[in-house]
């Protein structure tokens, strides 16, 4: 299955009531690369460099990132079209692909993952077979 086999032609993975899921795209640079400092390991080490150090790596990451052997999901709330999070899934033709949701700071403990991972599932179930996802969660994140 390729990418794009994944949304719908304008750019949509899935949408409820409540949460817009849709492909991650240049619009959403600047979000996605706030939510990248906030949630990596490198923005824990990002204190230690240079902000044109920092820079430079997160050009370097967004630019990478078509090449994964993964699906970027940008999560926005349907009432006001705010970006909120990512979701990840890598691994795409294993019966086993790993899923990961990343959330902006400001939007955390709000039940936003716990809404959007199932509705991500169940879309995914929809368009291909899967034994089973491996979930990656911080060690940090207590509520998870």
């Amino acid at each position: 299955m390729k990418k794009t086999d994944f949304f719908l032609k304008d750019g949509v993975f899935v949408q409820n009531d409540k949460y817009i899921l849709k492909a991650l795209c240049e619009e959403d640079k600047a979000n996605y690369l706030k939510l990248y400092q906030e949630n990596s390991i490198v923005a824990k080490a990002s204190s230690k460099m240079s902000n044109v150090d920092y820079e430079e790596f997160a050009e370097y990451v967004w630019e990478k990132l078509p090449e994964d052997d993964a699906i970027y999901i940008s999560v926005f709330l349907k009432t006001d079209n705010s970006y909120v999070g990512n979701i990840t899934m890598q691994n795409l033709s294993s019966e086993t692909p790993e899923i990961g949701m990343d959330v902006l700071l400001k939007y955390r403990r709000n039940g936003i993952a716990y809404e959007t991972i199932p509705m991500f599932a169940k879309r995914v179930l929809e368009l291909r077979a899967v034994e089973y996802f491996m979930v990656r969660i911080y060690s940090d994140n207590e509520s998870s």
